[in-house]
């Protein structure tokens, strides 16, 4: 096989980050996918394992490039461990998420009506693995793009799964024409263009519940020395004093505080900022010998632990030698327990709080059963280790895509940005600024209704991906 078609499969894996945010062009995932949906219809196996390897390679090189700037920059990892371990991430996500695909070709079908359907439903159910393999990695997900446009009430409805499904079946009827009638490839193109324009919506909502976010802007390379925790404490009573007073909860970002609540700098902490306003937020939990990152009400010490925790970040899947190539791990927070499935809702007044924690707010099964008996979503996060990558911008819109499927408005209060308010149809009612210190005031709505989404789920298409592909196996096997 020709080198430059290395070069292009690598390219249409790559180019499919650009349909994500912040770039925002969105019919080209449709391209990227239609690439490899044709190898896998019409090549030959070897040309198709060399083609599927390096696209995966592009697909996640670039979709996962954000984790370069966390484990070098934030991780303070030397340059060549962090090639190591990036080297290492993408091996096996490509390994887990992407040579599975291979597996298609024997069930592969002359007919094409079924061919575009078994492969969609291959494609799905590799993504229902995302929840659960390595923990859960369900980042970029091409039901993700179709925020701001036409489409995207229609998440209320079938959610992230269903537009993946689509999008799945409507780039493998591209990659057919693309094959066998390329009049028809570029028709088709035009009406996803078409499609998959912006919309832009000048009605902003707005709530009748007033809300604050201290968004503090701390240096996190500075956060676990000696008694810089002096500076993020006077950080926050300073912005603290700046809110107004008519408020009805204030929200602190994830893990500000570098020590746990079980220390008696907490309770100083506490005792000088509370008032009678009711206060949330994110802080380091110790019981019963472990660690835990917690969503707290200040005032009666109710927590919320987070469920989901970031590989790397907040736990090693291997031995503990690891920790030796890079001092961020050494730390008792980049190795934490995880919550229970099975958490109370926080509950302040009215408000019926499900609370989610960075990383949570990314499995859109947690946030469905999280929101059953809500009328409001929480979201802190610690988006500093991202750094100026593209992560922030995608880990917001995962955040309205959440507040459309579940028809509840959401308060995102991150450390250093983008901290925001987002309606139940996922416009964003107040954006603060990234990278600085600020209060970010609005107002909330809460809102106690479901969507269909929010009761069913998106277990539907993934049931019919089922049954398509164990049918295609059937056929495969009696006609074999």
């Amino acid at each position: 096989m020709p080198f430059y078609l290395h070069i292009k499969s690598f390219f249409f894996g790559a180019i499919a980050t650009l349909s994500f945010e912040p770039f925002n062009v969105k019919f080209i995932i449709f391209l990227s996918y239609a690439y490899i949906m044709r190898s896998l219809f019409f090549d030959s196996k070897n040309d198709l394992k060399t083609k599927l390897i390096f696209w995966a390679a592009g697909h996640w090189a670039i979709g996962m490039s954000w984790t370069i700037v966390s484990i070098y920059y934030y991780g303070n990892a030397g340059f060549i461990v962090t090639l190591l371990l990036y080297f290492l991430l993408l091996c096996v996500l490509i390994l887990i998420f992407s040579t599975p695909i291979f597996l298609y070709r024997f069930i592969n079908s002359k007919n094409n009506i079924f061919k575009i359907f078994t492969i969609a439903s291959v494609f799905l159910i590799i993504d229902f693995s995302k929840d659960y393999l390595l923990d859960g990695l369900p980042w970029i997900l091409p039901g993700y793009i179709f925020t701001d446009t036409y489409l995207q009430y229609f998440y209320s409805i079938w959610g992230v799964a269903g537009f993946s499904f689509i999008l799945y079946l409507v780039s493998a009827i591209l990659a057919i024409y693309l094959h066998l009638n390329r009049i028809k490839f570029l028709t088709y193109t035009g009406l996803i263009i078409l499609t998959t324009l912006p919309i832009y919506d000048p009605n902003i909502e707005n709530g009748d519940i007033k809300i604050s976010i201290i968004q503090p802007s701390s240096d996190p390379f500075l956060k676990y020395i000696e008694n810089y925790y002096e500076e993020i404490e006077n950080n926050i009573f300073e912005l603290n004093a700046k809110i107004s007073k008519d408020t009805e909860l204030i929200v602190l970002p994830e893990a500000e505080l570098p020590y746990v609540i079980q220390d008696y700098r907490f309770n100083l902490f506490k005792n000088i900022l509370l008032t009678d306003i009711p206060l949330i937020g994110g802080a380091w939990s110790y019981k019963d010998g472990n660690f835990y990152n917690s969503l707290v009400n200040f005032h009666t010490l109710d927590e919320y632990n987070k469920q989901h925790l970031v590989l790397f970040g907040e736990y090693l899947p291997i031995s503990d030698k690891i920790r030796d190539l890079v001092p961020f791990f050494r730390l008792p927070m980049s190795n934490i327990s995880k919550g229970s499935n099975n958490q109370n809702l926080l509950t302040i007044n009215d408000m019926n709080l499900a609370t989610l924690i960075c990383y949570d707010a990314v499995f859109a099964n947690t946030v469905r059963k999280r929101v059953k008996s809500s009328n409001l979503i929480v979201n802190i996060s610690n988006d500093t280790w991202f750094g100026g990558s593209i992560g922030p911008y995608q880990h917001l819109n995962i955040a309205r895509i959440r507040s459309i499927e579940n028809n509840k408005w959401t308060i995102r209060a991150t450390n250093n940005g983008y901290s925001a308010i987002i309606s139940n149809k996922g416009t964003i009612v107040s954006l603060s600024d990234k990278n600085s210190k600020q209060i970010l005031e609005g107002h909330v709505q809460l809102i106690e209704d479901r969507t269909f989404y929010s009761l069913y789920g998106y277990i539907l298409f993934y049931l019919i991906s089922c049954i398509l592909v164990l049918l295609a196996i059937y056929r495969k096997l009696k006609n074999a």
